[in-house]
């Protein structure tokens, strides 16, 4: 199996160096995290959000609080709503949405 998985992907670096491969940018997250050396948050603070855009228009905001610890996120609001496909399709191509060798 990992003989088969580097040949793919052996032959995937190769056709990118051809020009062969044309790669768009169907879904972006970004992850903000504030956790770092210093007092232990309360369980109640906020440490951490989430922002998903699909090329279907579709955006996801998650925000979580630090609660039980580390790792063990719990989320404390939530919001899913629809900018549209064209609106969406051209804002990850502005951020450079797709890769073309």
């Amino acid at each position: 199996m990992a003989g088969v998985f580097r040949g793919s992907v052996a032959s995937f670096k190769e056709g990118i160096a051809q020009g062969v491969f044309w790669l768009q940018i169907r879904k972006v997250r970004i992850v903000s995290n504030n956790i770092c050396y210093g007092p232990e948050p309360l369980p109640e603070d906020e440490v951490e959000q989430r922002l998903t855009i699909s090329v279907s228009g579709r955006v996801w905001f998650t925000g979580y609080k630090y609660a039980n610890g580390f790792s063990k996120f719990e989320i404390c609001r939530r919001q899913h709503f629809s900018i549209g496909r064209p609106k969406e399709e051209n804002q990850l191509h502005k951020k450079g949405g797709s890769l073309h060798s």
